[in-house]
């Protein structure tokens, strides 16, 4: 029940917000970020987390050997399609629809930050691959009580934008405790984390170089 609420529920709140043509503006916005998003945490499901199990019961001691390999694969891709749409978002927009369907170049471009909380969900399922998905179960928690309570907080007080930015910082709201259970059990490295750094370099430098050339 937590995962449909925190799921669906951007769409739900913002349905109560904005008027539809609006809402479906920022649909478009949402659907090609969630694209990548989605991708990103198959990966993470369907194949780390059964990788990261075998681990757990055949080589424990390997388990953050193997959980960096999959976080730099994983969160390098994050990092470079976040840097793209946080740089060409407008211009991606402008491409592929006509002027109604302007303003979900800002609205992509501002949920291209949450792609660079996906790879933390890598540390979730590393919580479950352990045994412990009462962490698990905490941590979607914050971040669903994080979105009904930002999101409508945001909009009063700064409109559609500040909606959208309430959205991602409830991405972010889960940072701090994911953080935590990596230190307490062993899986953070900071010298690691910063490998997949320079792939946001890349992806900016190439998301304005596409908007440069296509003039937008």
């Amino acid at each position: 029940v937590l995962g449909f609420l925190v799921n669906q529920g951007d769409r739900l709140l913002l349905g109560d917000l904005i008027d539809v043509t609006l809402l479906g503006v920022y649909v478009i916005a949402f659907g090609i970020f969630n694209s990548v998003e989605m991708l990103l945490n198959k990966i993470i499901y369907d194949v780390s987390f059964s990788a990261l199990s075998e681990v757990v019961r055949d080589r424990p001691a390997d388990l953050k050997a193997s959980y960096y390999r999959f976080h730099v694969f994983i969160g390098s891709a994050a990092y470079f399609c976040s840097g793209i749409l946080m740089f060409s978002g407008q211009s991606l927009i402008g491409l592929l629809y006509d002027h109604r369907y302007e303003q979900a170049g800002w609205m992509l471009e501002v949920l291209a930050l949450a792609l660079l909380i996906t790879p933390f969900n890598l540390a979730i399922m590393c919580l479950l691959a352990l045994g412990l998905p009462s962490r698990f179960t905490q941590i979607i928690a914050i971040r669903a009580v994080s979105l009904f309570v930002l999101v409508p907080l945001g909009f009063h007080f700064f409109g559609l934008p500040g909606a959208l930015w309430a959205i991602v910082a409830s991405y972010y709201s889960y940072l701090p405790p994911t953080i935590y259970y990596k230190i307490n059990y062993g899986l953070f490295d900071f010298s690691k984390e910063l490998l997949i750094a320079p792939a946001w370099l890349a992806g900016a430098l190439l998301g304005m170089g596409f908007s440069l050339a296509i003039g937008r």
